[in-house]
C-alpha cells in the first residue's frame, strides 16, 4: 500500500470499482512476481 493512502482504506471508504482494481493489482503481482520461500 502506498504511504499516502489512508490506513483504514481496507475496511471502508472506497468504491467497489476501486476495491476491484486493488484486488486485481495484488493478484497480478502474486501471479507474476511470487515471493521467494524466505520472503514468504
Amino acid at each position: 500500500m502506498p504511504p499516502d493512502e489512508h490506513t483504514q482504506v481496507e475496511q471502508f471508504g472506497i468504491t467497489a470499482s476501486y476495491r476491484a482494481l486493488r484486488t486485481g493489482v495484488r493478484q497480478y503481482y502474486r501471479d507474476h512476481y511470487p515471493l521467494s520461500e524466505s520472503a514468504g
